[in-house]
């Protein structure tokens, strides 16, 4: 994320795909650990975000299946803490740059 948003300020807008960061904003590919892929990335109108987001940087998650970076990664979080990952953590992406709601 940080390099995404260094990209931002020095081109004045988001990368159109991760491999622009290279080399410039990334010494080297980083890898989904649950894909073993390239993470996903996709731009996003910040006016359609409820949340203002210019992009969504995610992980398919443990089912391996993109769901174009929903639903929440709290969803994610919650059903695979603990001992054992239930079946909950099926059908959900992890989203790298959702928002955290202050509590």
């Amino acid at each position: 994320m940080i390099a995404i948003e260094r990209f931002r300020i020095a081109h004045g807008g988001y990368p159109e795909n991760l491999s622009e960061l290279d080399p410039e904003f990334l010494d080297a590919t980083f890898i989904d650990p649950w894909s073993m892929g390239p993470f996903r990335y996709r731009r996003i109108d910040p006016d359609a975000d409820p949340f203002g987001r210019g992009y969504l940087l995610y992980s398919p998650g443990i089912d391996l299946i993109d769901n174009g970076g929903t639903p929440s990664a709290q969803r994610f979080r919650d059903s695979v803490l603990g001992a054992h990952i239930s079946s909950q953590a099926l059908d959900v992406d992890y989203i790298f740059n959702e928002p955290v709601s202050p509590e």
